[in-house]
């Protein structure tokens, strides 16, 4: 087999550019590295455990409806599916449907499931509370009577 003649110059250029390759790779890799776990910074690699005895459910939101046999219908799939938490957003408005609250939360409560309560803000003005905050927190601690 016949080979084409290297002189000892060009084989050291050639080593050295191969030499200087891999170190340019070696430091990208690196940097790609770094960079890939500076953007994941915070972000924990799996989600927690769950906490044995913490007495928390599988849960759900919810949208209550206000006709009485389609809430019937909801908590009887959700007990079903052996969820007892939900949560159900309640929107303050001047006019509030207090009867509605009591029957859909006499519902729940015989269904057998957990409410968390997310109270918001009047949906007619882009869900912000009243102007006067006391107003909010006065309907707020209604709801929480109830």
């Amino acid at each position: 087999m016949n080979r084409l003649p290297i002189s000892p110059r060009l084989s050291r250029a050639l080593s050295l550019i191969c030499a200087v390759l891999l170190l340019t790779a070696v430091v990208a890799w690196g940097s790609i590295k770094q960079g890939r776990t500076f953007l994941a910074r915070g972000i924990p690699p799996a989600l927690p455990e769950p906490m044995i005895g913490a007495g928390l459910g599988l849960g759900v939101n919810v949208d209550l409806p206000a006709n009485e046999a389609a809430l019937t219908a909801l908590l009887d799939q959700l007990s079903a599916a052996h969820l007892r938490q939900i949560k159900a957003t309640f929107s303050y408005s001047d006019a509030f449907d207090w009867a509605l609250v009591e029957q859909q939360l006499a519902q729940i409560e015989a269904a057998g499931l957990t409410l968390t309560p997310l109270l918001d803000g009047d949906p007619t003005n882009q869900f912000a509370p009243p102007a006067d905050p006391e107003q909010f927190a006065a309907w707020a601690g209604e709801f929480a009577s109830r």
